[in-house]
């Protein structure tokens, strides 16, 4: 992508997206994420940003519906 930052996609079956290897959970990553990008169904959403915040993650984007 160009980029220089480190990403790590996230998904518990998936093996790679875009060419990019996937890791089943954030605790199997392997750094701390600085900043998570979280795109899943409400009820998802706050537990996936407490183990984020758990690691040490600082910030984050939120793509969901269903919070209303």
């Amino acid at each position: 992508f160009g980029s220089t930052v480190a990403i790590y996609p996230t998904h518990p079956t998936a093996w790679g997206v875009a060419g990019l290897r996937c890791y089943p959970s954030l605790k199997e990553r392997p750094a701390v994420p600085e900043c998570v990008i979280v795109a899943l169904a409400a009820e998802k959403v706050v537990p996936a940003l407490a183990q984020a915040a758990s690691m040490g993650s600082r910030a984050a984007v939120v793509y969901a519906s269903g919070f209303a």
